[in-house]
């Protein structure tokens, strides 16, 4: 069911709840009955104390509705927490510098492509580290700098040769970008963003289901740890250089002569160790909540994953877990109709089951094979399968409409209806490839949903409804 799109009358906590409750009684959705979680970035308009929006949902209609931070946006908050006043800040800094200095001059970019053709190096356009949602933007950014950093570097020096307006600055980037300090914290800088960009793109997946979110964080951290003890891929060969050439006081990277002085191998090893403690510590904090809220714990017990090899052990497993999110959602499931007291005996039935013949089968494999071939044998268990099945953890989904939204509402399209931008995303999300697309009998019942004249110019006065017979053509501007 689409609940479709809703303008609230204002834009605090208060009009987006009066927008919800509007849009679910035209639909003759009764959250009441359905609510169980509900996912949405930190703003304080959605997780206020007091007035906040989920909060409101909670006291007023749901309180056993689950309120979960997006951990896409919690992995974000995490990086912008551990930069705080350190040098990784400067680097954000620099490559948007950089960035706009070729996105707004085109002079300047095809002069870059051209010294590429030159020096026979491919050049990336440079992308922006900064004003997107996630991580995956800062990597491809220092990507591409990386891929360029040659170029860059050439142009620069060629640029401070000509004078103008721009030269002091264009100088002192060419002397932050040749600093080894800069260089080093760059390859580091890589090697923290190669681990949490695949982080942020396991948690930005559709399918993405709860019991994975603890184990891909714990997974990510232990990586991260293993940087501070041994340089990653990134930083390995940019330090050795670094270190091998500690007597002659410069070194090469990426064909660039790099002076010493801006640093040495023990301050960079240990502010190092620093940033990387101190990201560790902001997930730790961050994702916090999927350690410590009984409930969110006690979900994963349905993952087979976490099943115990040793069938002895299943007899008790998950029994407390399971308790505890029977007593959790109990108005909820009798409202729907289940049977709470038999729930704790359909789960040792089918926690048999599992271990018997759908031992290797995936979380969402798993219950959706239950859900469509057993519900006759385990209806009351399902009940609290489908609760745990609809946990958001993400709102991805959602910022990708936004996007999408933002995409279709140029310049020149700031009055579409909401109807037509709800047309155009659905469309975007669920039409065919467009390579597939047929539109004749589009075409046609558009031609069919009402009387066509073509005989109408889009601007000014009709075309002449009894054109001279001697006339064997229409005039240039009619055509």
């Amino acid at each position: 069911m689409r609940c479709r799109i809703v303008e609230p009358d204002t834009c605090d906590a208060r009009g987006i709840f009066n927008a919800i409750l509007q849009k679910c009684q035209e639909n003759q959705l009764n959250l009441s009955s359905c609510l169980t979680a509900t996912a949405a970035d930190g703003a304080s308009v959605n997780f206020g104390k007091k007035t906040g929006v989920l909060t409101q949902l909670q006291e007023q209609l749901a309180p056993w509705m689950i309120r979960v931070h997006c951990i896409a946006h919690r992995l974000e908050l995490c990086l912008k927490d551990a930069f705080k006043d350190t040098y990784f800040t400067q680097i954000d800094e620099l490559l948007m510098r950089i960035y706009s200095l070729y996105r707004r001059s085109s002079k300047k970019w095809k002069e870059l492509k051209v010294l590429g053709e030159t020096l026979e190096e491919h050049v990336v356009k440079p992308t922006r580290s900064q004003g997107t949602r996630w991580i995956n933007h800062r990597r491809k950014a220092l990507a591409a700098l990386a891929s360029n950093y040659r170029c860059v570097i050439a142009h620069l020096l060629k640029e401070q040769e000509e004078s103008g307006p721009d030269k002091a600055k264009l100088k002192s980037y060419c002397r932050q970008l040749t600093s080894s300090k800069f260089v080093l914290h760059v390859a580091v800088y890589q090697d923290i963003l190669a681990e949490l960009a695949e982080l942020s793109l396991d948690f930005q997946a559709d399918e993405l289901s709860l019991s994975s979110v603890r184990s891909r964080v714990m997974a990510s951290q232990t990586a991260l740890l293993r940087l501070r003890e041994k340089p990653g891929p990134y930083l390995r060969p940019v330090l050795s250089a670094f270190t091998d050439t500690a007597s002659v006081g410069v070194f090469q990277y990426k064909g660039v002569d790099i002076n010493h002085q801006s640093t040495t191998s023990e301050a960079f090893r240990h502010q190092m160790v620093d940033m990387i403690d101190k990201i560790i510590e902001c997930i730790t904090y961050r994702f916090s909540t999927f350690s410590t809220d009984p409930v969110l714990l006690a979900a994963e017990i349905f993952d087979p994953v976490n099943m115990p090899e040793n069938i002895s052990a299943i007899n008790t497993y998950g029994d407390i877990e399971l308790q505890r999110l029977c007593e959790h959602f109990e108005p909820l499931l009798v409202t729907n109709g289940c049977n709470v007291a038999e729930v704790e005996r359909e789960w040792l039935r089918v926690k048999f089951d599992i271990v018997q013949h759908h031992r290797r089968e995936a979380f969402l494999v798993l219950w959706n094979r239950m859900l469509n071939e057993k519900e006759n044998i385990y209806p009351n268990l399902l009940h609290l399968v489908r609760i745990v099945l609809v946990f958001p953890v993400s709102t991805a989904q959602v910022e990708r409409q936004f996007s999408t939204i933002k995409r279709m509402q140029g310049d020149w399209r700031l009055r579409l209806n909401l109807s037509t931008i709800e047309y155009l995303l659905f469309i975007k999300s669920q039409g065919c490839d467009p390579l597939e697309y047929n539109g004749e009998k589009a075409v046609e019942r558009w031609w069919r949903a009402c009387l066509r004249r073509p005989g109408v110019r889009p601007y000014g006065s009709r075309l002449n409804s009894n054109p001279d017979p001697e006339s064997d053509s229409l005039s240039s501007d009619q055509v």
